[in-house]
């Protein structure tokens, strides 16, 4: 009976035809099941993947934008070093001010590599 057709089913008699409807049915029912799952699982990786590709790609154009930043960081910790009782305006801006330095994208880059 596996090796039959579908349509060869009708003349067996009810109780068989029924039976093997039923049997039918519930594999193709799994099938389904499992290939909606299967694709589920491929859309949802699709998007996490887009998603971090997305994400990767904002954090580099943020690290672009810094230009000289390991220099930049290297000379605000010496001065927070030899400087520890000053302010952070007395201590940082002589360093970098305001105008060449946007800090919150220092901060942002910062705070990636501190994540990871």
């Amino acid at each position: 009976m596996a090796s039959e057709l579908v349509g060869e089913w009708r003349f067996h008699p009810e109780k068989i035809r029924y039976t093997l409807l039923s049997i039918f049915f519930s594999i193709r029912t799994q099938e389904i099941t499992d290939n909606l799952v299967e694709l589920l699982v491929q859309v949802i990786h699709k998007i996490s993947s887009n998603a971090e590709n997305k994400v990767v790609k904002e954090f580099v154009n943020d690290f672009k934008k810094v230009s000289g930043k390991y220099g930049i960081l290297l000379r605000i910790a010496e001065n927070s070093l030899n400087y520890p009782d000053h302010t952070v305006r007395e201590v940082i801006y002589p360093v970098a001010n305001e105008e060449t330095l946007n800090l919150k994208d220092l901060v942002k880059v910062t705070h990636f590599f501190m994540i990871r």
